[in-house]
């Protein structure tokens, strides 16, 4: 994966000899990024630089403004990488409503209205293991730190990884290179670095994934839709441990 970090001098205070020294680190690049659809702004961007097609597309697909690759007519990104300008084949609702929430935006709309048709279980061992491998995999946290990751897996390896410094902007990611892959493999879980939120379980929802599973902790919100739509969500994730806040049954204990 492309390093995005920038290098930065820096004053280290060190208590054993109360001096400063300079030293250099490299540091998280934010960038700010518009998202025009049909040459009107839909929104902008705050992220790390890598992979903006794929989180463009990611993005209009979990929203639903896109349903197959099929509609994208054009898309440019500008040689700053600060916007990128969709052309589809149709319109888009003029008063398409975006809600802000705590990690991102996402369209007001209803989920679908039965529980995810799809009976994927997996054992503990195996769960920890594909988690091990996934943080093993985050390189750009390894060099700087301070970056989100999330990872698409069919059950048996990591198939699609992703860093950024938003949580949100990682799912639309592996979105976006799952559909421009071709959609290769059958989606059963989503690995994640921070927090779930309720969008994440949207976002789940829409690439049929059953399960998803992070270190730290999900929302109420996210269990709430969890519960109604047949997601497993396993949070805590760390070293042999961890706990499950909804369908359990999808946990296959022997």
């Amino acid at each position: 994966m492309t390093n995005t970090n920038k290098t930065l001098n820096t004053c280290k205070y060190d208590t054993g000899n109360t001096t400063f020294t300079i030293e250099q680190l490299e540091i998280i690049e934010e960038q700010s990024v518009d998202l025009l659809v049909n040459n009107s702004l839909l929104l902008t961007f705050f992220c790390s630089p890598i992979q903006l097609e794929a989180l463009a597309l990611g993005f209009l697909w979990n929203e639903g403004i896109i349903s197959d690759l099929s509609e994208i007519k054009n898309l440019y990104i500008s040689p700053d990488m600060a916007r990128i300008e969709v052309s589809l084949f149709s319109s888009i609702d003029e008063h398409l409503n975006l809600m802000r929430t705590s990690t991102g935006l996402t369209v007001i709309r209803e989920l679908e209205k039965r529980q995810m048709n799809n009976s994927f279980r997996i054992n503990p061992e195996m769960l920890i293991k594909l988690y091990d491998e996934f943080s093993a995999k985050q390189k750009l946290h390894q060099v700087a730190g301070g970056y989100h990751s999330a990872a698409l897996s069919d059950g048996e390896r990591i198939n699609i990884i992703t860093e950024d410094l938003g949580r949100h902007n990682c799912l639309d990611k592996i979105s976006g290179m799952f559909l421009l892959e071709g959609k290769p493999f059958a989606p059963q879980i989503i690995l994640l670095s921070g927090r779930i939120s309720s969008e994440m379980i949207h976002k789940a929802i829409k690439l049929t994934a059953p399960i998803i599973a992070t270190r730290t902790t999900p929302t109420v919100k996210a269990v709430e839709i969890a519960k109604k739509y047949g997601v497993a969500i396993v949070g805590y994730l760390r070293g042999k441990q961890f706990s499950v806040f909804s369908f359990p049954e999808r946990i296959q204990f022997k």
